[in-house]
């Protein structure tokens, strides 16, 4: 695997929870070693995924389900050299755990995250410790009437060619990504469009090198 490449397994998990996304009904997680024994504690979620349906005379997104619900972990190594995990549940008061693994990471030319430079005054790259300057634009959602997800993408198109490489992103309006507007409260299973929104935007953002 490459230095800061996105990891993503799916978890196999038959328990009767009601709600998954409740930590203290049923917590998935994984338990990462780096070469340097430090561990890192990442949760998994619970997403159902969608497909993106429309193939013609597409004026917004038609999103459908894909296949069942299901549970997945994402995981980003900045460290090279041997890794390995554990994958546990806590459901009912026990802990159990799920898989086991290991994996070698290999270094690569990427920059790394960004982060607060030590001065506190500038943004770097916590790899390569090159200064980041954000240059771009407050976009700050789409909507139905406006091209949904697909008029996004092209806004993002138009920032990378002209040299932007930072755009912001408004996570909860309630006529696009709208994540705690669907109801009950805590439960975000009627969210999983504006999860697919999100996840999809941020894919693109990531290909055009825009942050």
């Amino acid at each position: 695997v490459g230095l800061y490449a996105r990891m993503e397994w799916t978890i196999p998990l038959d328990l009767p929870y009601e709600n998954p996304f409740d930590s203290d009904e049923i917590d998935v997680f994984g338990v990462f070693t780096a070469p340097n024994g430090q561990q890192l504690t990442q949760p998994a979620f619970w997403m159902q995924p969608m497909a993106q349906t429309c193939v013609e005379d597409c004026a917004i997104e038609v999103l459908e389900p894909s296949g069942p619900p299901e549970w997945r972990l994402r995981f980003t190594p900045n460290q090279p050299g041997h890794w390995s995990y554990v994958f546990q549940v806590r459901f009912g008061g026990e802990t159990a755990t799920l898989d086991a693994g290991q994996f070698e990471v290999i270094p690569t030319n990427a920059a790394g995250f960004i982060r607060v430079a030590e001065n506190g005054r500038y943004f770097e790259f916590e790899h390569s410790r090159d200064a980041f300057f954000p240059i771009g634009h407050n976009l700050a959602w789409s909507w139905e009437g406006g091209g949904g997800v697909f008029a996004y993408q092209r806004w993002l198109h138009d920032l990378a060619e002209n040299g932007g490489n930072y755009a912001r992103l408004y996570v909860d309006t309630p006529w696009f990504i709208g994540l705690e507007w669907a109801s009950p409260l805590g439960d975000y299973t009627a969210a999983q469009e504006a999860a697919w929104r999100f996840d999809t935007i941020l894919e693109t953002a990531a290909d055009l090198g825009i942050y």
